[in-house]
């Protein structure tokens, strides 16, 4: 029997013990109480945390690692951008919100010209790499802006600043996903799994 479970109390890692039955009495002033576990017949790496196996990354091409590297940055700032923008929406402070998506359109241009040159370097279809709900980072890009040109169109700021979180965001995220998948991090399934 090994010990598998620990009743807080103060057992030691990797110390045998035996059930509370069977155990023999100690005399009076003979050491520490018995500490109670639970036992069982497991083998004894069961329940044990085992570090994560990751397969070696592959080489991957410097200017790509470069390219993401700097894709990735870039993602980070638009996202925060994005959320400037939105909080200029929500106080009506109009020009400078459209300035802002202005600098977020030049931003994803950006971000989707730098995922396909190191996708064509990589040799990996763009399409290929999909969300869990099978649209890949272009649709999802494709729909956000779609949607804030509508709500920029019918000047309801609030709900254009929602989009800008609840849809402009989550496609920035897409492209995180890329760019791990372009340097092999591992992190990102083409099925749409987490790994």
């Amino acid at each position: 029997m090994s010990v598998t479970h620990v009743i807080p109390g103060g057992l030691s890692v990797g110390r045998r013990v035996q059930s509370h039955a069977t155990m023999n009495p100690r005399p009076f002033g003979a050491g520490r109480w018995p500490v109670l576990a639970v036992t069982s017949d497991r083998a004894p790496r069961v329940g044990r945390p085992t570090p994560a196996r990751r397969p070696p990354a592959p080489d991957v091409d410097p200017l790509v690692a470069e390219a993401a590297a700097a894709g990735l940055e870039t993602i980070g700032l638009l996202e925060q951008r994005a959320l400037e923008a939105a909080l200029d929406f929500r106080w009506r402070r109009v020009t400078n919100g459209r300035r802002a998506l202005m600098d977020l359109v030049n931003g994803i241009q950006s971000i989707v010209q730098l995922a396909v040159s190191a996708a064509e370097t990589t040799g990996i279809d763009l399409d290929f790499l999909c969300e869990t709900d099978g649209r890949g980072a272009s649709e999802a890009t494709r729909l956000a802006v779609n949607a804030l040109i509508a709500d920029q169109r019918s000047e309801d700021w609030p709900v254009l600043a929602n989009t800008l979180e609840g849809r402009f965001i989550p496609a920035l995220d897409c492209w995180r996903a890329v760019f791990d998948a372009l340097v092999g991090s591992g992190d990102f399934d083409p099925r749409g799994f987490a790994a």
